[in-house]
């Protein structure tokens, strides 16, 4: 896949389980290495960093994690949880490091009072306020968040999703969003990419792709997501190939409703259909693509 994400906005990434959402952000974030290609950020290539330059060009990508439980160290306190990256990156310690740790816990919406708290004294919410405010303890550039509510109750998630938003602004952060949650998405992001088994299918702008969905997979998670917000039952039949055994041709068409000739022989390109709008699907190569009325949908 090959995207570009511009300084100041939000790339939303959606799909299933295992269509590939994590493995990439965790690749972006130098977590895992690639197997091929290469991630450049800030003009820099970050896929050929090692050793001592990669760690210091770090403190410009930071990630907060899916579940605040697991990603936080239990035994450490917030002070220490929070004051790591400045103690390894700025040699910050003292009463400065308490100082910086205060600050930026009171700009996640926590207390001075919880500086000497395990994680385990906190809230679900309340920990994930602890990662951003450990992601942001180095300014960085771009924030990789991997399903960031995912893990918490509805009126928290409205909460931590309206503090990512005041700390954009305020930190002039860049955010690679990453959720299966096609309403959050919508209003978190800029930009939307689709991905289905391990490949981006549909790009564009948020309300292109919302309000003019191209492709067949697009199409049937902003239906489920609707069927869900009026409470009905709309599925997608069949499940998820492996990635250890990939169909030929298009990935989706064992499930695809508008299956061509070509779908089970050649895998398809992503072209730009629109302006700004990318589409990997062979329906647009022939006459009189089905419109989006005209897919059958399983349930009811």
């Amino acid at each position: 896949m090959t995207f570009d994400l511009e300084h100041g906005k939000t790339l939303g990434i959606v799909g299933e389980s295992g269509s590939g959402k994590s493995t990439l952000a965790r690749t972006i974030a130098r977590l895992i290495d690639s197997s091929g290609g290469s991630v450049v950020l800030l003009g820099t290539p970050t896929t050929k960093l090692r050793g001592r330059k990669l760690r210091k060009f770090r403190v410009n990508f930071q990630m907060v994690f899916q579940d605040p439980i697991s990603s936080l160290n239990p035994r450490k306190l917030a002070i220490d949880v929070i004051g790591e990256p400045l103690k390894v990156h700025f040699k910050v310690h003292g009463e400065e490091l308490t100082r910086q740790v205060t600050d930026l816990m009171s700009k996640v919406g926590l207390e001075k009072g919880q500086l000497y708290r395990y994680p385990h004294e906190f809230s679900g919410g309340q920990k994930q306020r602890l990662g951003i405010a450990r992601a942001l303890a180095l300014h960085p550039k771009l924030l990789i968040l991997d399903e960031p509510t995912s893990n918490l109750d509805v009126s928290v998630q409205a909460q931590i999703l309206r503090l990512l938003a005041s700390l954009q602004k305020e930190f002039d952060l860049t955010y690679l969003f990453i959720s299966h949650d096609m309403a959050v998405v919508y209003h978190m992001s800029d930009l939307v990419m689709v991905m289905y088994a391990g490949q981006v299918v549909e790009r564009a702008e948020t309300k292109s792709l919302y309000n003019h969905p191209l492709h067949p997979y697009t199409r049937a998670l902003l239906d489920i997501a609707e069927a869900e917000g009026k409470d009905l039952t709309v599925t997608l039949g069949g499940e998820p190939p492996s990635m250890r055994s990939l169909p030929t041709g298009c990935r989706f068409h064992p499930r695809c409703p508008f299956k061509v000739d070509a779908c089970d022989k050649v895998d398809p390109q992503l072209f730009e259909v629109e302006s700004g709008h990318f589409v990997s699907c062979h329906v647009f190569g022939v006459p009189n693509p089905p419109s989006p009325e005209e897919a059958p949908h399983e349930g009811s």
